[in-house]
């Protein structure tokens, strides 16, 4: 009877798991790409969707899910203060569950702006907006536009 040496045994053991665990994270891996990508091309659909058009309670309900209701209200009120807007990516990166934008805001002032009256002045200025992505819809957003800019450019300081 042929009998197997104990330490090729553990030896193979940890082989295998080993094996099995870089398999396990290479598929993580991928996948977490895939995620990233998917939120990625989400997130630049719903920018060319929306930038330069009206924004519509339908396009907005198309990436934005209900519990985002103060992007829909931020959505709004931008664009009765500067129709049409556009936010045009310049840079995207993604992680997890979230995506990360650096963007030129761009439009014309031709709305109310609280007390501040219309000035028909164009406004182009940077913005960087997180966006976090769950079931295919933006749940939750981070805005930071620089408004001491806007003002400048719309003479307001």
């Amino acid at each position: 009877m042929k009998t197997t040496n104990p330490i090729n045994k553990a030896a193979i053991r940890l082989l295998v798991s080993l094996v099995l665990i870089f398999a396990m994270n290479f598929s993580i891996q991928a996948q977490d790409k895939k995620t990233c990508q998917a939120n990625k091309d989400l997130i630049k659909e719903y920018l060319e969707t929306v930038s330069g058009n009206v924004k519509t309670a339908a396009m907005m309900d198309k990436y934005i899910a209900d519990c985002d209701s103060l992007l829909k209200k931020h959505i709004i009120a931008f664009d009765a203060t500067f129709p049409k807007y556009e936010l045009i990516p310049e840079d995207m990166i993604a992680e997890g569950d979230q995506v990360a934008v650096r963007a030129r805001f761009k439009g014309t002032h031709s709305g109310p702006m609280g007390d501040i009256q219309a000035t028909y002045k164009k406004a182009d200025l940077p913005a960087v907006v997180i966006y976090r992505i769950a079931d295919g819809k933006i749940v939750e957003h981070w805005i930071f536009l620089d408004q001491l800019t806007m003002l400048k450019q719309l003479g307001i300081m």
